[in-house]
């Protein structure tokens, strides 16, 4: 059995985003139309990562991330060029996105497994719906 250890990312600014096309691409006119960078459908388990923690190795594609005081998400998607150091959390509703705001709160990646990271499977989709619901549910205690 391998264990799997929180590393923390820092504190990061976290938003939400929603799938409209000024948001996302201009073919997303809903969430049941809409892709993600990597060709995952948007979905409220998922969270966009900034893409110089992408290219920094730090969260990669399908990583589990934890932010404190949201819970665990999956990285499906990447954020706007010009943002740094930020996680954009997928929300379905405008005034849900307007409540949310722009919060800075601790955030940490899962490690472990055989290649030292955790993560789904290539397009995911429903694949493993347990391991989604689960890091949906879960809440990251400082």
């Amino acid at each position: 059995m391998t264990a799997v250890t929180l590393v923390l990312l820092g504190t990061m600014t976290v938003t939400a985003y929603r799938a409209v096309p000024e948001q996302t691409k201009p073919e997303c006119r809903s969430r049941h139309f809409c892709e993600t960078s990597i060709g995952e459908n948007v979905s409220e388990l998922g969270v966009a990562a900034s893409p110089d923690l992408l290219a920094s190795g730090r969260v990669r594609y399908r990583d589990v991330v934890c932010i404190d005081r949201i819970g665990c998400r999956i990285v499906f998607d990447t954020t706007n060029s010009r943002l740094r150091n930020t996680l954009d959390v997928f929300v379905y509703e405008k005034a849900e996105e307007r409540r949310f705001g722009v919060r800075h709160l601790r955030a940490w990646v899962l490690r472990g497994g055989p290649d030292g990271i955790p993560r789904l499977p290539e397009k995911s989709g429903h694949a493993a719906p347990h391991v989604a619901q689960a890091a949906a549910k879960s809440r990251v205690r400082p």
